[in-house]
């Protein structure tokens, strides 16, 4: 770590302030300091090119925290800082807490907030920033989560007193049910880390209404304030309705940190004249905290009670100088648990001049983490009661339709199957205009008593009222709504002496086959109408599903069509023409066959008996740029481009061949010729011949043969044109001296971290050019990946001189963008082909362990490949060797783990690889996996354990209740991102004769991350075909959280990390209750890694988990062991 004096303000940089809002009270809970336009980044133009990238994004906050200060705002501050940053390069920490300190302020007044990207960080440097920024007395946050490369494991670590959603949750609301997953996943997560959620983006009042609904109190965004140039002092919050549950129920103890506001604290050594000074130049600040060391708060200061003994006649001088503590009071403290009315209480009870002080909110370790005001606890209880109040209907005492909305969205949510229902009262207008409103009144006052008392006493059951005689019911459970409409429809009903019936329609739906509560009202509209031309008292059902309608209480009508009418039968007729003469016939075929040869849109011509072209249609004449005259008498051979080769010259009149023909300027083009033998009129045989126009797809063909072979982004040949090439010069006749040099580009990832992923594209092609124009003539450049550079060289006698000018050729400064230089260097490894080198692969392994050792000697460095290394990988490839025989001769077998359910029943299993010599030793997964990653032979892997293991699943019994045993494949090599997979699975799968709802396809999280779109669609057709994906590891790799209802994977699997401790440490019980709540959102089943403990078990089953895997039950055994185990449950469930 550097002095603080090596990181000074970035110089032209500036930013604005955007609020955080807490929604309970429209009050400012903190502002962020955001870069203006123009100031976008540590890659903005005013950094300097000769520091490093963490050293400028330390320069970015300290320059925000500096304009923040100068504007004097009480408020705290959030700043921003990359995650690299915080793992790498902490100098600027102690700048920020230089700078506080000259202004009198406190660290615990600044939170940083971490973001992405993290996938690159190391998880352990990371953790030792943050906790020495928390040392320093900073707050943590961590941004961009949910939708970004943060994974809950790493909230679970870092533990961070904010946690801010990334604003794409938010802007996906509330249409997406995945992404309301993720949001109440990471609030039952933050709940338990002790972390305040923070929502951004929040842009429009649906956001709004439904983050409250989801029990989100501090959210930014548009909605409140953009960006301005001083931070704002107060915000607008539009008001809500009434305040309920995601269950519909009102809210009867909201917490007191729900009306949180942004403390003004100062050191506890403060002075009266510091307070009074504060307080005059902050009109709207209303208390002072007096806080230690530890920002634990010991005094509280009230404004109006300070202000009335400093000014008094003898006040300046008794309190100027003294400390203000003398002045303070006992701070009541209140958590995050307590409730509102409770603080309240505390408020309440003491002495009167004390009524309306603020309490103080404390966190588990007793520090501050702002107000509450008394005032605003009695105006946010008021209010909720109110809101509750005005929500009934006055007739009837029940709840609008906002409750039963809460209520088909919570099933939504949980993909659980409910009935929503419409009931009114027939005719009711009729009824009011006979016998009066009143009697309406009293009508509908009585049915809402009826629709009460059968809820009452059904718990599955609730009844709102929407207005009128219009009234709302959900249900849950068939027998409970029976036994509803029963006890309402069955008595008959009369209004003042007239009788009178009701309508009853319902609709029972799913979570996954309606999306939102407004899709179900639409849905439930046609039944409404149905209803209501059945006849008498009447109860009418559908099912989305299968849309069937039946009525089980009235009579339809006589006339069962919607309009009385019954269809008309259709009549088709057909009138034949007289038909023509033989002649008519012929000379119309004749004439035909000449129109279509001139309007066929592919070249056709007529050649005699020699071949030579005797007519030609149009497109033939248009396709080579001849006139007819000059194309008659030319035969194929003379139309055939002379750079044609001539052992491609098949037989033109042959039924199919291929030509580069020449046009009439001398341009090729490329033709499939079809031909075939005819006879004319006379009977004098013709040759009939179709020119096909095939250059758009031979250029296609070159082009997709180019883009096989070389780099999309650099165009230097890839990894397969560079293998064979050097396995062309090594099988030669007489093969040369091959050397090869792998370069590898020093810390290539702190460039796309902190100037973005085109700033390293532009990095990569200007280093290919650069090599492509200074290596001598016999070298070939090519791209290995990434930020990989090969080179290979034939007859080399300065090997150590090549070797220096690749070094300086990749030591250089890169022009970024016009305005950046960023600093480069490489870490080569070179290999030399001998007599015992004969395959390509070899040598470019060779090279790349050579690269390995010059990297451990630090930047720059150049390593050659000697006879220790190469003896050392020689053992690796002799492995690989005996590897591909085990895959070529069949000698590696399957052992299955099984899965079991609630019951102790396995219902499926997990197909593990293992290796026995012939000898009888044994090679384990974690020898011999890298081995086959190394040597591109995890594919072919994935391909003998997925045929194995189908084949011998295929064979399986079914369980004792007749339902199939599933069987799980993980794949690492022939993944859902490569174009092949969708058609090998397929293929595989259809050999195998295997129902496909039986097969399970387990992925690591971190493959799923960037999966283009083309093979995320073939994703979606093989499970349309029946077969699932499963999510491994979930929870621990850089993936976006949201990004998951994207993928079709089914199944997620909760990693073993997670459940190894879920019985003793309270934090990863949260990971896997965040996870398990997400995916229960987003309609996936939960399967548990990795159990080991009845104690881990029984967490599990609590969480809601119902599938399960590891040791407890059983390890990994043959295919033999395993269907001994199909019929009977495992001893460990009771």
């Amino acid at each position: 770590m550097r002095h603080h004096d090596q990181v000074r303000p970035a110089q032209g940089a500036s930013f604005r302030f955007e609020p955080m809002v807490n929604i309970g009270i429209s009050g400012i809970m903190a502002v962020e300091a955001l870069p203006s336009c123009g100031t976008a980044g540590p890659a903005d133009s005013h950094r300097s090119p000769d520091r490093s990238l963490a050293a400028q994004d330390g320069e970015m906050a300290v320059a925000g925290l500096c304009e923040f200060l100068e504007c004097e705002s009480m408020l705290p501050l959030h700043v921003n800082i990359l995650a690299s940053t915080v793992a790498h390069d902490l100098a600027w920490a102690e700048v920020l807490r230089a700078e506080l300190h000259k202004a009198g302020r406190l660290e615990h007044e600044i939170t940083v907030e971490i973001g992405p990207p993290m996938r690159e960080v190391s998880v352990s440097c990371l953790l030792a920033g943050v906790d020495y920024l928390r040392n320093c007395g900073f707050r943590i946050a961590l941004d961009g989560v949910g939708d970004s490369d943060v994974p809950p494991a790493l909230v679970a670590d870092v533990r961070p007193d904010v946690v801010k959603l990334h604003p794409n949750i938010v802007r996906s609301l509330p249409e997406s049910r995945g992404r309301l997953g993720v949001l109440d996943a990471m609030n039952a997560l933050c709940e338990s880390t002790g972390s305040v959620l923070v929502a951004e983006g929040v842009e429009d009042d649906r956001q709004l209404a439904l983050l409250r609904d989801h029990e989100v109190r501090r959210v930014q965004g548009p909605l409140f304030s953009s960006p301005t140039g001083l931070p704002p002092s107060t915000v607008s919050v539009p008001q809500r309705g009434a305040l309920v549950d995601r269950t519909g129920e009102a809210i009867t103890g909201p917490r007191a940190s729900d009306f949180l506001s942004a403390a003004t604290t100062l050191p506890l050594t403060t002075t009266a004249d510091e307070v009074r000074e504060v307080l005059n130049d902050h009109p709207d600040v209303e208390s002072v905290v007096l806080v230690d060391e530890d920002r634990r708060p010991v005094h509280t200061l009230d404004r109006s009670r300070f202000l009335l003994s400093v000014t008094g006649p003898y006040g300046h001088a008794l309190h100027a100088a003294k400390p203000a503590s003398r002045l303070a009071d006992k701070p009541r403290l209140v958590t995050t648990s307590t409730l509102a009315m409770n603080a309240l209480e505390t408020i309440s009870q003491s002495s009167r001049e004390r009524l309306y002080d603020d309490a103080v909110v404390v966190d588990e370790s007793g520090r501050c983490l702002g107000v509450v005001r008394a005032i605003d606890l009695i105006r946010g209880i008021a209010a909720m009661r109110t809101d509750n109040a005005i929500a009934l209907n006055p007739l009837t005492g029940l709840p609008g339709s906002d409750s039963i909305a809460c209520e088909v969205r919570r099933c939504i949510d949980r993909r659980d199957s409910f009935t929503l229902g419409w009931l009114d009262v027939d005719s009711f207008k009729t009824v009011n205009d006979t016998v009066g409103f009143a009697a309406g009144d009293d009508l509908i006052r009585g049915l809402g008593r009826s629709l009460t008392d059968a809820a009452t006493v059904l718990s599955s059951v609730k009844v709102a009222h929407v207005g009128g005689d219009d009234f709302l019911l959900f249900a849950t459970a068939e027998s409970d709504l029976q036994q509803f409409a029963d006890q309402v429809l069955t008595p008959q009903r009369e209004a003042n002496g007239v009788a009178v019936t009701l309508s009853l329609a319902t609709l029972e739906c799913s979570g996954s086959t309606v999306s939102s509560y407004q899709e179900a009202s639409q849905r439930l509209t046609p039944v409404k109408r149905i209803a209501k031309k059945v006849g008498g008292t009447s109860w009418v059902t559908s099912r989305l599903d299968d849309e069937s309608i039946r009525v089980k209480r009235g009579h339809w009508p006589d006339d069962s069509s919607e309009d009385g009418q019954r269809p008309a039968a259709s009549h088709d007729e057909a009138v034949r023409p007289n038909q023509p003469s033989v002649l008519t016939r012929l000379y119309r075929s004749s004439q035909r066959f000449t129109d279509l040869l001139a309007v066929a849109p592919v070249g056709i011509g007529l050649f005699d008996e020699s071949e030579s072209l005797v007519d030609a249609n149009p497109a033939l004449c248009d396709l080579l740029g001849y006139r007819l005259d000059k194309l008659r008498g030319m035969t194929v051979e003379h139309m055939t481009h002379p750079q044609f080769p001539a052992t491609k010259r098949t037989n033109a009149t042959a039924p199919a061949s291929y030509r580069m023909l020449i046009r009439s300027d001398g341009q090729p083009v490329y033709c499939e010729l079809h031909s075939a033998l005819s006879v004319q009129d006379d009977g004098r045989q013709f040759w009939l011949m179709v020119f096909q126009d095939i250059t758009e797809r031979h250029q296609a063909a070159e082009a997709l043969h180019h883009q096989a072979t070389h780099d999309e982004l650099t165009g230097l040949p890839n990894r397969a044109a560079i293998n064979e090439l050097l396995n062309d010069r090594l099988t030669a006749a007489n093969p040369q001296r091959i050397a090869v040099l792998v370069c590898d580009i020093d810390n290539f990832k702190r460039i796309n971290d902190a100037l973005g992923h085109e700033a390293g594209d532009d990095v990569l092609r200007s280093l290919a050019t650069r090599l492509e124009n200074n290596v001598p003539d016999p070298c070939t450049v090519g791209r290995l990946s990434g930020d990989e550079f090969i080179v290979t060289c034939l007859d080399v006698d300065d090997l150590d001189g090549l070797a220096t000018r690749l070094a300086s050729l990749l030591r250089t400064a890169v022009p970024v963008k016009g305005e950046h230089l960023v600093r480069i260097s490489a870490s080569i490894g070179v290999a030399v082909s001998d007599d015992t080198i004969t395959d390509g692969d070899d040598l470019v392994r060779f090279a790349n362990a050579a690269k390995t050792e010059a990297q451990k000697r630090g930047p720059g460095h150049v390593a050659l490949a000697g006879p220790d290394l190469i003896t050392s990988t020689d053992q690796q490839v002799q492995l690989e060797s005996q590897l591909r025989l085990a895959l070529a001769n069949d000698e590696l077998h399957l052992h299955y783990q099984p899965v079991v359910d609630a019951t102790g029943m396995t219902v499926g299993a997990e197909a593990l690889v293992r290796w026995k010599r012939d000898d009888g030793t044994s090679v384990a997964p974690g020898t011999f996996l890298p081995v086959a990653e190394q040597g591109n032979l995890l594919r072919d892997l994935d391909r003998w354990v997925m045929r194995t293991a189908l084949e011998e699943a295929s064979a399986w019994p079914p369980g004792p209740d007749g339902t199939p045993i599933g069987i799980s494949i993980n794949v690492a090599g022939l993944t859902p991102d490569d174009p092949d997979f969708a058609t090998e699975v397929a293929a595989m799968i259809d050999d195998s004769g295997i129902d496909w709802n039986r097969v399970v396809i387990e992925v690591v999280e971190t493959e799923l991350a960037d999966i283009p779109a083309k093979q995320l669609s073939a994703m979606h057709r093989l499970v349309e075909r029946g077969l699932r994906f499963a999510v491994d590891d979930f929870g621990t790799g850089y993936s976006s959280l949201a990004r998951l209802q994207d993928l079709p994977a089914q199944i997620i699997k909760v990693d073993r990390r997670f459940v190894a401790e879920i019985d003793t440490d309270n934090t990863q019980l949260a990971v896997a209750r965040a996870i398990t709540d997400m995916a229960k959102a987003m309609g996936r089943r939960c399967v548990a890694e990795g159990v080991e403990t009845a104690a881990q078990l029984r967490t599990l089953r609590e969480l809601g988990i119902e599938r399960y895997q590891g040791w407890l039950f059983s390890h990994d055994v043959p295919g033999g062991e395993l269907r001994s185990l199909l019929g009977r449950p495992l001893p460990q469930f009771g």
